[in-house]
């Protein structure tokens, strides 16, 4: 399975990251990786206007041997179909 994976240095930047991810998903019914890159002050491109997730309940937070902390989430899908001209 593809993953989309953030590296953090403290558990709480991460938690506070996936609670945000939560509550726009709650409000708007999907968050974008544009989502994802602006609460990790991360830049992004066009086209991450267009990807994201409509649940990050399988979303995961893990600690490394080397203590990074990582925010784990499925592979973002197209949330918005191509239109055919």
């Amino acid at each position: 399975m593809n993953t989309h994976t953030i590296n953090f240095s403290l558990k709480e930047d991460a938690e506070k990251v996936l609670k945000a991810l939560r509550e726009i998903v709650d409000t708007f019914g999907a968050a974008t990786v544009q989502d994802l890159h602006d609460l990790c002050g991360m830049p992004s491109t066009y086209s991450d206007q267009k990807k994201g997730w409509t649940s990050v309940n399988s979303a995961r937070i893990s600690i490394t041997d080397d203590d990074t902390v990582l925010l784990t989430l499925s592979q973002a899908e197209n949330l918005f179909e191509e239109s055919q001209s």
